[in-house]
């Protein structure tokens, strides 16, 4: 029998309980059987509503992540888990929502049904334009009615808003909830981080565990070498290499296609495909090339061009492996026992080869490489401002790239503090989080024209549903909507 995608996560998961909820419409029949909600976390119920701990049926998997920048508030998934061949996002708390009273909008376990109509229909979109391959698609959406006890939730993740003011709060929010429908079998680089770091495992296992994943992410393929595990080793990390710079150059299509996706950080596979769909920009691809370069404004901010937070990300956890290997190394050889040699000798030839094909001689890490991307896509367009801009990009190395010795101190090596302020120091692109402006842009033709225009009326017509039916049949109209407006294309 063939294992359910989800178990692909489980070395990286907390168990996570189950209880079917016959409350719940959903999109596709296929997904009738997918109405569960968690198990109560401690005393605050499935949604921090109260617990009834009766009748437990079902596991799913939470994973574990870890951010090295940010390790202390974040432990991995708070309101999505893998369950069979499923991620599903909004069916209540996990034992690992964050332990912040305020974190009303992850740490509820709620999902907004405005988020996850534009989950669903930005990966129509995607699909439509080709670009499908390069995102987790959201496959189907389950719909009910909200318990009032999750009303004040869903005010509280607007700000507190009242009935009376309501403040752009969408009729939908109001009073349904969702749970996302999304394939199953994905890593993060903050899974691998957190195995890393959990202590579980300071053995040869965990990393042969992370580059194995890592490289079957990206459809890479360990290769026995009759000339030994110097060159499987060289390989597989060549592969990881030159997959990556693909699937990010084919990141940047989205920027070209007309669309941002605003909320980047933690929210990429390993496999360099985007998984957060809940706060899309769709808009004319003039129109982020202008925000972006400052053609119609005074500014140019190079953090617009998504590009570049996705390649700092991939460099981060690049990084921090390099500095696990480190560690581990120095640990062994402080034990100073015969027995480690070989073990020693293979995490010798892993940190070579990492730094020398991830990091000193990768595309990854060359600024040129990246800009270059922009500047052969947008050629003479690129005005003066946004030349400056990208110029200094380029000549601000030390930002983006390591420069002198790459190999740590024995002090850094065994602090971790030092080793998360190394990570830090090596990527410090601005990151490009939902623009203050988004609420109001969605819906301006100023930020929409021609087709463009579609997605945001397309959202608002789902978002003025207050029944689970009417919803989700006007999520049928938009879609048919999108598909009747847009060309198919493939890649």
């Amino acid at each position: 029998m063939k294992e359910p995608l989800s178990h692909r996560i489980k070395p990286y998961s907390s168990r996570v309980r189950m209880k079917r909820s016959g409350n719940f419409v959903s999109l596709y029949e296929k997904h009738n059987d997918l109405a569960w909600v968690t198990e109560p976390q401690l005393r605050t119920g499935p949604f921090r509503t109260g617990a009834d701990f009766s009748g437990w049926e079902g596991t799913a998997f939470a994973d574990f992540q870890v951010q090295p920048a940010n390790p202390v508030f974040h432990l991995g998934s708070a309101r999505s888990v893998h369950f069979g061949n499923h991620y599903l996002k909004g069916m209540g708390l996990t034992p690992l929502f964050p332990v912040r009273e305020f974190d009303f909008y992850h740490g509820s376990g709620h999902l907004l049904p405005s988020a996850a109509a534009r989950e669903y229909l930005v990966s129509v979109w995607t699909r439509r334009i080709g670009l499908a391959s390069s995102i987790i698609p959201c496959e189907g959406l389950l719909v009910a009615e909200m318990p009032p006890q999750l009303a004040g939730i869903a005010r509280s993740i607007y700000g507190n808003v009242t009935d009376s003011t309501n403040q752009g709060m969408p009729p939908c929010d109001g009073i349904l909830q969702a749970i996302s429908v999304k394939p199953s079998g994905f890593v993060r680089f903050t899974n691998f981080s957190w195995l890393l770091r959990s202590g579980a495992d300071i053995s040869l296992d965990a990393l042969t565990r992370v580059l194995r994943d890592w490289g079957s992410s990206l459809d890479a393929d360990f290769v026995r070498s009759p000339n030994g595990m110097d060159e499987e080793i060289g390989t597989i990390i060549g592969q990881i290499e030159s997959r990556t710079v693909e699937r990010l150059e084919e990141f940047f299509r989205f920027q070209t296609s007309g669309i941002l996706w605003c909320s980047l950080n933690n929210n990429f596979t390993a496999g360099i495909k985007f998984l957060d769909l809940e706060v899309p920009l769709v808009t004319s691809p003039d129109l982020i090339f202008d925000f972006a370069t400052g053609s119609s404004q005074d500014f140019a901010s190079p953090a617009h061009f998504e590009i570049f937070q996705a390649v700092k990300q991939v460099r981060e956890w690049i990084v921090d492996l390099l500095g696990w290997c480190k560690a581990r190394e120095l640990y062994y050889r402080q034990l100073k026992n015969p027995a480690h040699s070989d073990f020693l000798e293979l995490i010798r030839v892993i940190s070579h080869e990492i730094e020398n094909r991830l990091i000193l001689d990768s595309r990854i890490f060359n600024d040129t490489h990246w800009v270059a991307i922009i500047r052969n896509h947008y050629g003479s367009r690129i005005g003066d401002v946004a030349t400056s801009a990208l110029d200094a990009l380029i000549d601000q190395q030390r930002i983006f790239r390591l420069t002198g010795s790459i190999t740590l101190t024995e002090s850094q090596q065994s602090n971790l503090v030092a080793r998360a302020q190394y990570s830090l120091e090596l990527g410090t692109t601005p990151t490009l989080m939902a623009p203050s402006w988004f609420p109001e842009a969605r819906f301006t033709e100023e930020f929409n024209s021609g087709h463009h225009l579609l997605f945001a009326e397309c959202i608002k017509q789902v978002e003025l549903e207050t029944r689970p039916e009417g919803f989700l049949n006007a999520l049928r109209r938009a879609e048919a909507q999108i598909n009747s407006a847009l060309p198919s294309r493939s890649i």
